[in-house]
C-alpha cells in the first residue's frame, strides 16, 4: 500500500471540473506560476459534502494539529 493511501491518512478527493476550455494540466500550471508569482493561489470548492467551513478546514485542521499531513486528490470531470 502507498504511504499515502491507508487508514487514517488525511485525504480530501475533489472532482474537478474542466471548463473555460482548459485541461487539468493547464489549471495546475496556472495556479503554479500564480503561487509563484504571488505566493498564493486560490481554488473554488464547495457543496455539502465539501463545505470549506463545516468540513474541509476542520478536517485540515485536526491532521495539522497532529503534524500530518493532508493530501488533495482530484479527479477531473467534465464541467459546464
Amino acid at each position: 500500500m502507498s504511504r499515502i493511501l491507508k487508514p487514517g491518512s488525511g485525504i480530501i478527493f475533489m472532482k474537478i471540473g474542466t471548463h473555460a476550455r482548459e485541461s487539468l494540466e493547464d489549471i495546475i500550471a496556472r495556479k503554479t506560476k500564480e503561487i509563484e508569482q504571488a505566493g498564493v493561489a486560490f481554488w473554488g470548492y464547495g457543496g455539502n459534502t465539501c463545505h470549506p467551513q463545516t468540513m474541509v478546514q476542520p478536517f485540515a485542521q485536526s491532521y495539522k494539529k497532529r503534524g500530518s499531513t493532508v493530501y488533495l486528490c482530484m479527479h477531473p470531470m467534465n464541467s459546464k
